[in-house]
């Protein structure tokens, strides 16, 4: 499904209607794994074809049998409104969340399951241990960010590639859209939506599903690029509290997609929570370290002695592995340190004539959506480095600042710019007039001759 502004219905949605209670099951019988195995259909029930995709459903099967062959079990499951399940699509939500923390709280033993969607017939997950991991890349990424969050029993650990920390962060950078649109996760929900379309074509939706996009996306455009109660609702890395897991995290340094700041606040989060939690940041953009080589140690084993010994309780020593792992953007090496160091701060001023330089905003709007989408209006995420590399140079102020040769930037590197804003174009872009401070930044570890 492309286009998300295309489904809207423009009609107010009541959020209450999410969280009227349904009639609850009670089970009538029982029936094993085994058995239930037996009576499926491979085809239609495992690895299904997702329609209008090349979406599979064991389209990680590879992977999965590194694991399958070494003891594990692997699940793999619809998340609430997509192919396969019911309900509303309903992305970075507590609903989204919650039934996934259902899964874990099959996995570990205390929610019952049954084998179909109507049905009475109880299914055990008898042949696991209790202790469940959540792994997965982007979107996957970002749902063990969710579950980690409620301090579920049962999930021991997770291991999320280029996960999304607070949906905030990813579409803003201090009120300023970092995408083509502050409202996002309308656009991401109904491209993974699966679940409420009404005819085999995938054409008609739901009509209640089409004001609920309308709805979130007003509610997040409304807010103008200011942190808001809707964005509150989908910042994990606010809700430390509750976490009591471990994580090893995984984010590409050169990620135009989910950027590194999100893998920044989630680290900070496991850290105030005081949760064990190893960083690990690779040289790539928005991808999985399946294929790596970690200093001549393949990935998956690195993995598998990480979910051995907080799964199975293996002594490994995995747990004693570098709090960092940073691959040198020199010799592409993975290099290993306790912390990012101690802050320091270094004042630099460019050489200046004491002219001032102008900025504008002309074009840049049209020349940001000629590369990040295509003509059916989808996001083209490996597109958008273009931006940044061909910006035209009325959008753009570049200084040169001398820096002491061989420095290591290592952290959050901060900076503070004063500049102001002088007509309508740029101050519509920045949502404030008058004199602006910009402070942040996102985790970088290299070398810088």
């Amino acid at each position: 499904m492309y286009g998300a502004e295309a489904y809207y219905l423009e009609e107010p949605f009541d959020y209450k209607l999410l969280y009227k209670e349904c009639k609850k099951r009670e089970p009538a019988g029982e029936m094993s794994t085994l058995e239930a195995a037996a009576a499926a259909d491979p085809e239609k029930d495992w690895n299904y074809q997702v329609p209008n995709s090349s979406y599979t459903g064991y389209m990680f099967g590879d992977v999965y049998d590194y694991y399958l062959v070494r003891g594990y079990a692997v699940v793999q499951a619809s998340g609430i409104g997509t192919y396969g399940s019911e309900g509303y699509e309903l992305c970075g939500t507590d609903l989204e969340r919650d039934s996934h923390k259902c899964v874990v709280e099959w996995l570990a033993g205390d929610r019952t399951a049954y084998t179909d969607r109507t049905g009475n017939m109880e299914i055990r997950a008898d042949w696991g241990n209790g202790n469940v991991a959540m792994a997965g890349i982007s979107y996957g990424g970002t749902l063990p960010y969710e579950v980690a969050t409620t301090g579920v029993k049962g999930l021991k650990t997770i291991i999320p590639f280029a996960g999304i920390a607070s949906w905030y962060d990813y579409t803003n950078s201090q009120g300023v859209s970092t995408i083509f649109d502050v409202n996002y996760r309308d656009y991401l929900s109904a491209l993974n939506c699966g679940g409420v379309f009404l005819d085999n074509d995938w054409t008609v939706l739901d009509d209640g599903y089409r004001s609920w996009l309308w709805q979130i996306a007003q509610d997040e455009s409304e807010t103008n690029g200011d942190y808001a109660p809707v964005w509150a609702g989908a910042d994990y890395s606010d809700d430390h509290e509750n976490i009591n897991c471990t994580a090893l995290i995984v984010q590409g340094l050169n990620d135009f997609n989910v950027t590194t700041r999100q893998a920044d606040l989630i680290y900070k989060a496991f850290k105030k929570a005081g949760q064990p939690v190893k960083l690990v940041l690779h040289q790539n953009g928005h991808e999985d370290l399946y294929n790596y080589m970690i200093n001549g140690v393949p990935w998956v084993e690195i993995q598998n002695k990480w979910l051995a010994h907080y799964l199975y309780g293996v002594d490994n020593g995995i747990e004693d592995m570098a709090e960092l792992t940073v691959q040198s953007n020199i010799d592409g090496t993975f290099r290993e340190y306790d912390s990012f160091g101690e802050y320091e701060h270094l004042k630099a001023t460019p050489e200046s004539d004491g002219e001032v330089t102008e900025v504008t905003s002309i074009g840049l709007a049209e020349y940001a959506d000629q590369y990040t989408r295509d003509e059916e209006g989808v996001l083209k995420i490996s597109e958008q480095e273009k931006i940044y590399m061909g910006m035209n140079p009325r959008n753009v102020a570049v200084f040169d600042i001398d820096l002491p040769k061989g420095q290591t930037i290592s952290g959050v590197p901060e900076v503070s710019v004063r500049l102001s804003t002088g007509n309508a174009g740029l101050d519509g872009l920045m949502n404030h007039g008058g004199p602006y401070r910009y402070e942040g930044g996102w985790p970088v570890q290299g070398i810088y001759g």
